[in-house]
């Protein structure tokens, strides 16, 4: 197999906006956010949309996965908890600033910061 084979794309997907959010990746499926104010989860081997979810503004924060559930954040001062194969809001937290770091679990806890400087 040459160099260009084993780095060929795959597929692409184009949001609606542009896409600066953090990736992650969890059963077979891709998450990530973009300026269009969507959180998107596309089938990993396909490329294909899964579902979307629309937040009150863009979405450039980092995404993890834990247990079955999607995080991240929104610049519309939420952070976002979903279901992660059907995209169904489990729960959102108001910090009321945007929320574009990343997100970590540990446990059993949710972390990220907001841009009012508060972890």
């Amino acid at each position: 197999m040459t160099n260009t084979e084993k780095t060929a794309v795959k597929w692409k997907y184009k949001a609606e906006g542009g896409i600066a959010s953090g990736f992650a990746v969890w059963d077979g499926k891709v998450y990530f956010g973009s300026v269009d104010g969507y959180a998107y989860c596309l089938d990993a081997k396909t490329g294909k949309l899964i579902w979307r979810y629309k937040t009150g503004s863009y979405v450039d924060s980092g995404f993890a996965v834990s247990e079955g559930k999607v995080y991240f954040g929104s610049h519309d001062g939420y952070a976002y908890c979903l279901d992660a194969k059907t995209g169904r809001l489990i729960w959102k937290y108001k910090t009321g600033y945007p929320v574009v770091s990343g997100f970590a679990m540990w446990n059993g806890k949710v972390y990220f910061g907001s841009s009012d400087g508060c972890a």
